[in-house]
């Protein structure tokens, strides 16, 4: 008798997938879990596929006349990055791939009062990816898990790195922050120019990939359902050989539009270069910008700024002044250092204020936390039970893209 309430299902299912469409086009995030009844929520995943609008109603990355709203960013496509690529990012993403595995065991022993084994979980999974990326993982987290200090990488060994991931299509926005902290303690030479590139670029393709998926209207669903020793179905290949092919080809398209979202937009801190400054050269995505005294600039994380024989001085509104040293290559980690010691003095009335629970002086801080987050951390470590310490360690949170422990 089971069969009379198929209509009644199916009924629920279509409005539960209605009202799940009206929450998608006004803004809200939709996000389907397991539950008890995987039968329902396949059955609202197919409504869901057969009742969305087409692809240029949900996302107006092109107006009708075919031009893109955004304007051009430097960087032709990356050679190499093709079919098997995608298809192997395709199977990373997934809830139930052994990459998700691995980042959120990564981030649970990261964690205060993480359980005794999360380290040797980690271990088991770091096998499982390319090498390189793995051991680079395992010597951060088992330096963390024994109190030691963090290990000083080489730029090569970074490089090596992501090449690794990338050669499996672990194009990921989590991985690109976890290099981008690991930066800070490599060598001060100019290969650093090269690892914030393809940082970038890295970062490009990911949220790239991530457009393409949802524009090509690409399925993917898990193997549970034909799971059996002979494994899918031709027609079910054909499908996700078909998906691999429109999502590389609106990849394609959506690239020349696509920056690396928050590390281009978020975390920026504004400067001018002071009277008396030469030879200040920006290095932003691979392209060079001289910088004359008196002109502003917003640095980002994955900025380099390049002084030349005779330093310069880099000059914010509140704060004050910031030197940097001749023939320095200097990145978002480092433009503290050059403090005066009024700027210096600035901000540690600041940290001070907002340890106490300040939300003007904390605000001031997050605008420059590029200039700060030296002394901020330094405070944190001191003070972490402060009134205004949670939000300082959110601010930090949110510059490196981590979680923060709070001991």
């Amino acid at each position: 008798m089971k069969w009379l309430a198929l209509p009644f299902v199916a009924l629920a299912a279509a409005i539960v997938a209605v009202w799940l469409l009206a929450r998608a086009r006004h803004g809200h995030a939709v996000v389907l879990t397991r539950g008890r009844s995987p039968g329902f929520l396949r059955l609202v995943a197919v409504l869901l596929v057969l009742l969305a609008p087409p692809d240029r109603e949900l996302a107006a990355d092109e107006p009708a006349g075919g031009t893109p709203v955004a304007p051009a960013i430097p960087g032709e496509w990356p050679t190499g990055v093709g079919e098997q690529a995608v298809a192997r990012w395709r199977m990373s993403v997934r809830w139930t791939s052994e990459w998700t595995a691995l980042k959120r065991a990564y981030t649970r022993a990261m964690l205060p009062g993480a359980e005794a084994g999360a380290v040797a979980a980690v271990g088991e999974l770091a096998r499982r990816i390319p090498a390189d990326a793995g051991a680079l993982l395992m010597a951060d987290l088992t330096a963390r898990a024994g109190a030691e200090g963090l290990p000083h990488h080489a730029v090569a060994h970074l490089l090596r790195a992501l090449d690794a991931a990338e050669e499996e299509g672990l194009y990921d926005s989590w991985y690109a922050a976890y290099l981008w902290r690991a930066s800070a303690r490599v060598p001060r030479d100019a290969r650093r120019i090269e690892l914030y590139l393809r940082l970038r670029q890295h970062l490009r393709l990911a949220l790239t990939f991530a457009r393409a998926h949802a524009a090509a209207r690409a399925p993917a669903f898990e193997p549970r359902a034909w799971m059996s020793k002979a494994g899918p179905t031709r027609p079910q290949r054909e499908r996700e050989e078909a998906a691999v092919r429109d999502t590389l080809a609106a990849a394609r398209r959506l690239y020349a539009t696509q920056d690396a979202g928050p590390w281009d937009r978020e975390c920026r801190v504004g400067c001018g270069l002071a009277a008396g400054s030469v030879g200040l050269t920006l290095m932003r995505g691979g392209c060079p910008r001289v910088v004359v005294p008196g002109e502003s600039l917003r640095l980002g994380r994955l900025d380099v700024v390049v002084a030349g024989d005779t330093g310069a001085v880099l000059e914010h509104a509140h704060y004050g002044r910031f030197a940097v040293a001749p023939d320095r290559i200097v990145t978002a980690w480092e433009l503290g250092e050059g403090a005066d010691p009024a700027a210096r003095a600035r901000i540690d009335t600041d940290i001070a204020a907002a340890l106490a629970g300040d939300e003007p002086a904390a605000a001031r801080l997050e605008g420059a936390f590029a200039l700060a987050h030296g002394a901020v951390r330094a405070a944190l470590a001191a003070h972490a039970d402060a009134p205004g310490a949670p939000r300082l360690r959110t601010i930090a949170a949110l510059f490196d893209d981590a979680v923060i422990d709070p001991r």
